[in-house]
């Protein structure tokens, strides 16, 4: 394969005849000599000359070729962002994109989605590039704390926002996931000046995970007053207490089933 790869590097550098270093090329994958490397170097190489719209089945005769699901997704992808780069029709390219998410599996796709996104986004689409996203997040199996991020960094001045933090809520997180997800939910909803319900989410937080008091107290020294700040520090007393009453914890315990995965948090909202 290595002595292929050196021939075709020779070819294209030594030979001006671009029909001899296609044919070569053609013949290689004949032969099933073909690797991912190889097969993209073809279609950059067509691509180059000009001839874009053959370079597409050189994707697609990769794809036939190779069954793994990893070099799948590196010519699916490549394939995508040359098809946006070069202004393919734009239903083509969607329909590529639903073909090679449902054939890859779940685990490999997020960057897939993220682009298909922003394609759609950069098309003027902006509810059905959310949309995509989110339908993601909220099917997956897969811990989407980043396409989560994705989205509320990307939308955080739409107030429509918030339900979705709402439902995302509801999702099986870990710890350190609802962690994010709950600063960035506060972030938001900071920025709207709803500090009420900031306060019930850092509620929510100390009620759920270990999380920082230090946080709330920054934010009721610049947000709040002498009595939300007292209110403040009457939760965290009483939390304490909470946590230090035995007779409670084993009352609480006994009525809710332990996860299996112990970093796994369900929400009950």
């Amino acid at each position: 394969m290595k002595l292929w790869s050196y021939y075709f590097e020779v070819l294209e550098i030594n030979i001006d005849d671009i029909d001899r270093i296609t044919a070569s090329y053609y013949k290689m994958i004949e032969l099933k000599y073909a690797t991912p490397l190889m097969i993209f170097q073809f279609a950059k190489f067509l691509q180059d000359e000009g001839r874009v719209k053959e370079s597409y089945k050189i994707y697609e005769i990769g794809l036939k070729e190779f069954n793994d699901s990893r070099i799948r997704f590196e010519i699916y992808n490549n394939y995508l962002v040359q098809s946006i780069k070069f202004n393919e029709d734009k239903e083509r390219i969607r329909d590529l994109f639903d073909k090679c998410l449902i054939e890859l599996p779940n685990e490999l796709v997020k960057p897939i989605i993220v682009l298909y996104s922003e394609f759609e986004y950069d098309n003027g689409l902006i509810i059905k590039a959310f949309n995509i996203v989110n339908d993601f997040i909220m099917s997956t199996s897969l811990d989407p704390i980043d396409l989560i991020l994705l989205l509320s960094s990307k939308y955080h001045n739409n107030v429509d926002l918030r339900q979705w933090f709402e439902k995302w809520l509801t999702l099986k997180l870990t710890k350190e996931s609802l962690m994010k997800l709950l600063k960035e939910f506060i972030k938001f909803e900071i920025a709207n000046k709803q500090y009420d319900r900031v306060r019930t989410l850092y509620e929510y937080s100390h009620s759920n995970i270990n999380y920082t008091f230090k946080d709330w107290e920054d934010f009721e020294l610049e947000y709040g007053n002498e009595s939300t700040f007292k209110k403040m520090l009457r939760f965290k007393t009483k939390l304490k207490e909470t946590a230090a009453d035995p007779v409670g914890f084993v009352m609480g315990s006994s009525t809710t089933s332990k996860p299996s995965n112990p970093d796994i948090i369900d929400i009950d909202m």
